[in-house]
């Protein structure tokens, strides 16, 4: 074997290669970096609308979405009385911001739980039939990448419709 073919097989050429190789995929990787936001939603009508706020991880995911807001919303719901203890439930009061900021200790409690994602579930008036899923109004479900939006609060507004992010993505 010559020097030159030497020189690209040594140990050390291969290890360098293989770090770099492993740096580029750690740099273009997808693993959400959760963050806590400062989430501030106002309600625009006269209407009497609760909302629970819980933050969710990867594998809690595609059960949160599917679930039946209609069950969801009823009085002993187990999947409610399940989320409790770790979700923030309010009230709204028309046109007037209610706010969690990001020094609430319930942004360490679902970010030790591995949370990535915050649901925002709102019991509304009227009748939401034949939507399930994320189809339905009364659910939102966003991510808590630090990357995802722009500015340092994520705005929400409920009305007799649904809840809608007012926030711009990055």
């Amino acid at each position: 074997m010559n020097s030159t073919a030497r020189k690209f097989t040594s140990p050390s050429v291969l290890l360098v290669v293989v770090a770099a190789l492993a740096a580029a995929g750690c740099a273009g990787g997808s693993k959400i970096k959760a963050k806590a936001w400062n989430v501030s939603i106002t309600k625009r009508t006269p209407a009497s609308i609760k909302v629970d706020l819980i933050g969710i991880t990867p594998m809690e995911k595609p059960v949160w979405e599917a679930y039946p807001l209609d069950k969801y919303w009823t009085p002993g719901d187990p999947r409610r009385a399940a989320a409790i203890a770790d979700m923030v439930t309010v009230d709204l009061e028309q046109d007037v911001p209610w706010k969690i900021p990001e020094t609430d200790s319930h942004w360490n409690t679902w970010r030790n739980r591995g949370a990535t994602d915050l649901l925002i579930i709102a019991r509304l008036p009227g009748r939401f039939e034949n939507l399930s899923g994320m189809a339905d109004p009364r659910r939102v479900l966003i991510s808590l990448d630090k990357r995802a939006w722009k500015g340092k609060t994520l705005e929400f507004e409920v009305n007799d419709a649904g809840v809608r992010n007012l926030t711009p993505q990055k």
